[in-house]
């Protein structure tokens, strides 16, 4: 929907030669402990690959993120906390 917002739209056929191709690389979630608090590091990485015509384009869109808490997040919190940094990196790319 995204993208469609910003004027893009399918091809298909023996003329569509566009190609827009977005990889997740990584998607890592870490836990540390401290003191009084732990720690919990989030990494995103995208791989995107454009090209229309003869022109290409690669590019890598990063998120990172650290939360610090005192006791364990639930699920619903961890959750949230993983969209936000997918998005973060999909942002990138969207604005890009």
């Amino acid at each position: 929907d995204a993208l469609r917002a910003k004027g893009f739209k399918i091809a298909t056929g023996a003329g569509a030669n566009n190609t827009l191709k977005v990889e997740l690389r990584a998607l890592e979630y870490d836990t540390s402990a401290g003191f009084f608090t732990g720690g919990i590091h989030l990494r995103t990485m995208l791989k995107v690959y454009a090209k229309t015509g003869a022109q290409q384009v690669e590019r890598i869109y990063r998120s990172e993120q650290e939360e610090r808490v005192v006791i364990v997040p639930t699920a619903e919190t961890n959750a949230e906390w993983v969209n936000r940094s997918l998005g973060q990196a999909l942002t990138q790319l969207l604005n890009d």
